[in-house]
């Protein structure tokens, strides 16, 4: 009793200092992730990204900090003792072993089950969710326009129809991971009593020591262990794995910050010669072979209708696009 007592609190302070430290390697991802993540927001929208767009590198980062400050990477990190589990089981009885065996080939076949299910449904959740997203800041820019023009109810009844999908999605999505979970519970709680009633049967039989049954049940429970909390966090998982897929392509294809150019010193003049503008990340010519010179003192009026490129003319000279 003393020396499972010890062995419990072992255990449990092994625990809290591994939950403690997946914080902290939580905590140094989002530290060397963040600044990343914030360029790539800068730098998005000058591509033609819309906002909510340019703000995904940072929501990615904060998804994989939280799975890995979450009780998912206990599961991976338990995984490799599961065969010394195994090995244990079958030094007690080999039909005590075959039986752990199958309990976890069962629960493996759920664990693949919640991958294949689970996977597209998360992908069309993050898109759902960004479509929403996208919505919602179009209205928020467009908001004088919406009221102005009468379509402020087109433009609600347009979010909560984005709104509905998400919401369906995500809970397909919680209903696969959540009823998987639970069937993996179930079957590793029948598989813990079979264990418990084939240990008394071989007891019975003085086949094994009535210590064995015991010792067979806290084993297969140990090695069962890891591949429910794997099922139970998958949502998570797969999460973290899209968003740091998206964060690494997004921050791949961005081009290397370019040193700045040495400009002579101001010269009391501003001159345009023969400026070609385009929508960044497109081929659409907004602007052509504009030219103009202004002197110190002088003052320029750009007037034309909306669209036209006024606002392009301000980017172009002050380097934004």
């Amino acid at each position: 009793s003393c020396l499972t007592r010890r062995s419990s609190d072992l255990q449990g302070c092994l625990d809290v200092l591994r939950s403690q430290g997946l914080v902290r390697i939580g905590m140094w991802l989002d530290r060397e992730a963040s600044p990343l993540a914030h360029d790539a927001l800068l730098s998005l929208p000058l591509f033609g990204q819309s906002a909510s767009d340019a703000v995904r590198p940072v929501r990615d980062v904060e998804v994989c900090r939280s799975f890995l400050s979450g009780q998912g990477p206990v599961a991976i990190l338990d995984m490799p003792w599961m065969p010394l589990y195994l090995a244990f089981v079958y030094f007690l009885h080999p039909w005590l072993g075959l039986l752990a065996t199958c309990g976890v080939l069962v629960l493996v076949s759920l664990t693949l089950l919640t991958e294949v299910l689970s996977n597209e449904v998360s992908r069309d959740a993050s898109a759902a969710a960004t479509q929403r997203m996208n919505i919602a800041d179009s209205n928020a820019r467009n908001a004088e326009v919406l009221k102005a023009m009468g379509f402020g109810d087109r433009a609600s009844q347009r979010f909560a129809e984005a709104s509905e999908e998400h919401i369906a999605v995500q809970t397909c999505a919680s209903d696969i991971t959540g009823s998987l979970s639970g069937v993996s519970r179930v079957a590793r709680m029948c598989l813990q009593s079979a264990v418990l009633g084939l240990g008394a049967y071989l007891a019975l039989q003085h086949a094994v020591s009535p210590g064995a049954i015991i010792a067979a049940s806290i084993a297969t429970a140990r090695a069962l262990a890891p591949i429910e909390l794997a099922i139970g966090n998958w949502r998570a998982f797969v999460g973290a794995r899209q968003g740091y897929a998206r964060l690494k392509r997004t921050l791949s294809a961005l081009p290397d910050e370019a040193d700045p150019i040495d400009l002579p010193a101001p010269s009391r003049r501003l001159v345009i010669e023969n400026a070609f503008v385009t929508v960044p990340g497109t081929q659409r010519l907004i602007l052509s072979n504009v030219s103009c010179q202004l002197g110190a003192g002088d003052g320029l009026g750009v007037i034309g209708p909306s669209g036209s490129g006024k606002s392009t003319l301000v980017r172009a000279i002050v380097g934004a696009w």
